[in-house]
């Protein structure tokens, strides 16, 4: 009985930390083994005392919430793909409504706002503010998660208040500041926009010094790490540009195309640049 009970506490462990009770046939497998120790104990006892039946029932509650709660974010995950923000964040509030679940639904939730926010219409300052609430309920629910930072900076960006923008990615790089690069561009994005181009190439070459090429060639199972440094080396040289810096504007082209040949803003750089010295000005 007791290896028995030590299987199960091995699944459960299994379902909150790595995969969130998210397939039917391992839960009953913790079902068979549950039967098991039932049945051992009617053997050894002649019958199980209440509190036994009690502590199996318990135990199913978070397997149940868990298991839910995952259904309803493959759901969200379906309605994403769909291009149905509204669905998605109905779906992803649906598995985040239950006793456990993963606080990175509530995160979730918080992105198809912004997403509906950033699209506008009528219910555009309804939806930021819906994202700014989960950006902050799942902040309290995993304060050392940057993604939740991150969120809430970009809906306060689209607010136009790139103070508090640069407050809360600041947060978030705080929180990973090696793992996602993404937060140093967004992050230098908005002091860009807050008018302090000095923060700004100091924040986007801190990360790109992070990322030497052995670097990258190491995470290359990471689609998303060179698109990110693309745009990083483009940002800083779109102010070497408007600085005049003809020279630094051109290697930092090249550096972004290096990275990512099919970099946008790289190729937008470059025509720039091409322009500049056709025309000498």
């Amino acid at each position: 009985m007791v290896a028995v009970l030590l299987g199960v506490a091995g699944v459960v462990l299994h379902f909150g930390v790595d995969i969130d009770a998210s397939y039917p046939g391992l839960l009953m497998m913790v079902a068979v083994l549950g039967g098991i120790v039932y049945s051992q104990g009617t053997v050894l006892r002649a019958g199980v005392r209440f509190p036994a039946v009690a502590l199996a029932a318990v135990m199913l509650v978070p397997l149940v919430s868990l298991y839910q709660s995952g259904n309803w974010a493959a759901r969200a995950a379906v309605a994403q793909a769909n291009g149905d923000y509204a669905e998605a964040a109905g779906d992803f509030a649906a598995a985040h409504r239950g006793p456990v679940y993963n606080p990175d639904y509530v995160n979730a939730e918080g992105i198809d706002w912004y997403t509906l926010a950033g699209l506008g219409g009528k219910s555009a300052a309804q939806d930021s503010a819906l994202a700014l609430d989960r950006a902050h309920e799942a902040q309290l629910q995993d304060p050392y998660d940057g993604q939740n930072y991150q969120l809430e900076g970009r809906v306060l960006a689209g607010k136009r208040d790139f103070g508090g923008a640069v407050k809360a990615l600041q947060r978030a790089l705080k929180q990973d500041p090696l793992d996602h690069p993404g937060y140093a561009l967004d992050l230098a994005t908005f002091q860009l926009l807050g008018g302090d181009q000095a923060a700004a190439l100091k924040t986007a070459r801190a990360m790109l010094a992070l990322y030497p090429q052995s670097v990258v060639d190491n995470r290359n199972l990471d689609q998303t790490i060179r698109p990110i440094l693309a745009n990083l080396e483009t940002l800083i040289g779109n102010v070497d540009l408007q600085q005049g810096d003809v020279a630094g504007a051109d290697a930092a082209v090249k550096r972004a195309l290096e990275l990512d040949k099919n970099s946008l803003r790289g190729r937008a750089l470059e025509v720039q640049l091409k322009k500049k010295l056709a025309t000498g000005l």
